[in-house]
């Protein structure tokens, strides 16, 4: 099975007037994953890496702690952009690793007979016509490899993830598009993070939609406002696996969120 570590919306550089010790929960995380896990196949950071105004230096000092806590090969950390990032800073740290397209398609695994395609979607661009690239690049996929079944990633859901107060911010315009574009494609699952609230919502004929917990803080999707509602790192744990069997082509995947709330033991 293929295995992923997926970290979202750490925020290096949001203490917020000294709140969130953005920096100390990503090393809480990760000693925490190291400590009771093997290293992943991949690390998949699902955007909201560093708030704006911040240095490239910042963006590779969270690559350089992800490499030297894990153990883990820089070519296997995928970067997606977030709605706070700075998009040339992190072309700058990431190179080939940072999804600078509006859409890319890669392959998870090298076995010719269990490959896995992956689909970045680049959610922090808000320009329509980026949303017909990627209408026209998920339809190409679908051709490419029509009875594999495929799984996205990206910052913001594609749809909507019920979560009351980023749902009104609508700061996603169509939305309720890209949702339906993928109810005609064979996507089974939608990785992404921006709420800092982990949840899986299944909807009748939606893929399977996985919100992963954040670094920086979890909020309450009830409030009126961002009130904070756990003051502790999380990330989640994605296997995957795909297999032509006897009955046809086999997917499976399988999801664990991970909160470290005693995260103060795994800084000192």
């Amino acid at each position: 099975m293929y295995r992923i570590l997926q970290l979202s919306d750490i925020h290096i550089g949001g203490e917020y007037d000294g709140k969130f010790d953005c920096y100390g929960h990503l090393i809480a995380a990760l000693r925490h994953y190291a400590i009771n896990y093997e290293c992943p196949d991949r690390v998949i950071v699902t955007g909201d890496v560093c708030d704006k105004g911040k240095k490239a230096n910042d963006y590779v000092e969270v690559e350089t702690t992800i490499e030297t806590t894990l153990g883990i090969n820089p070519d296997n950390i995928t970067w997606l952009m977030g709605n706070h990032d700075d998009r040339q800073l992190m072309e700058v740290a990431y190179g080939e690793q940072f999804i600078r397209e509006p859409v890319r398609v890669e392959y998870l695994s090298s076995r010719e007979d269990a490959r896995i395609p992956a689909v970045f979607v680049d959610t922090s661009m808000n320009n329509p016509d980026t949303l017909a690239i990627v209408d026209a690049m998920l339809e190409f996929t679908v051709r490419e490899t029509p009875v594999c079944p495929f799984v996205v990633f990206t910052h913001k859901p594609l749809g909507r993830a019920y979560h009351r107060f980023m749902n009104s911010l609508n700061d996603l315009p169509a939305a309720d598009h890209l949702s339906s574009v993928l109810n005609k494609l064979n996507v089974a699952h939608v990785f992404c993070g921006h709420h800092h609230n982990a949840s899986t919502i299944v909807r009748k004929g939606q893929p399977v939609l996985h919100v992963a917990p954040a670094i920086q803080v979890q909020i309450d999707p009830y409030s009126k406002e961002c009130n904070p509602s756990g003051n502790y790192p999380g990330y989640s744990i994605i296997g995957l696996s795909s297999a032509y069997g006897k009955d046809g082509h086999e997917f499976r995947c399988e999801t664990d969120t991970v909160f470290v709330e005693d995260w103060v033991t795994y800084t000192v």
